[in-house]
């Protein structure tokens, strides 16, 4: 448990793009699912993806979890009680800033809800031959304390998953 599997491993310790997929049989990935907290990381993954399926049709997808106590995004803090008027309002400026990211990216969604389970809700659907995204590539009592994303979608997903780490973390642990 504490280490996982290598695959997992070997997602989060990659300095390059890592697909990972669970069974044989998918043809080439003409529909992909992009998910975005528009971090380098996520760029990363999109920039990966369009590399990789040149003539895939990209989907942009920004989940906001409503009850996350941190945002992806650089916003004013909201005092230092977490209330839940507080939470809604960071909520209304973080989807706000994440359209003007997305309009900046050429368009995207925005959904509410648990980022790992919206997007493998969207897999099961068939509505998606891959999905992108980025990875932090945290280890020890950080991944076990809040999970990842990355980590539960690599798991769960019926479909190939393309992760990529950020630059930055990629040089950093190569």
């Amino acid at each position: 448990m504490l280490l996982g599997s290598v695959a997992e491993r070997v997602v989060r310790e990659s300095a390059r793009p890592v697909m990972t997929v669970r069974q044989a049989g998918h043809g080439p990935a003409s529909r992909i699912l992009v998910l975005t907290d528009f971090s380098s990381a996520a760029h990363q993954a999109l920039s990966a993806a369009q590399q990789y399926f040149p003539d895939a049709n990209a989907h942009l997808l920004h989940v906001v979890s409503p009850t996350a106590l941190t945002a992806p995004l650089s916003l004013a803090p909201a005092g230092r009680a977490i209330t839940a008027a507080s939470l809604a309002a960071r909520n209304r400026e973080w989807v706000q800033e994440a359209r003007e990211q997305l309009a900046r990216l050429g368009g995207g969604e925005i959904v509410e809800g648990d980022p790992a389970e919206v997007a493998l809700a969207r897999a099961r659907s068939g509505a998606y031959d891959l999905i992108a995204l980025g990875t932090a590539g945290r280890d020890g009592f950080e991944r076990l304390m809040f999970g990842s994303v990355a980590q539960q979608i690599v798991r769960e997903s019926p479909i190939p998953v393309l992760t990529a780490r950020s630059l930055d973390l990629a040089v950093q642990g190569a």
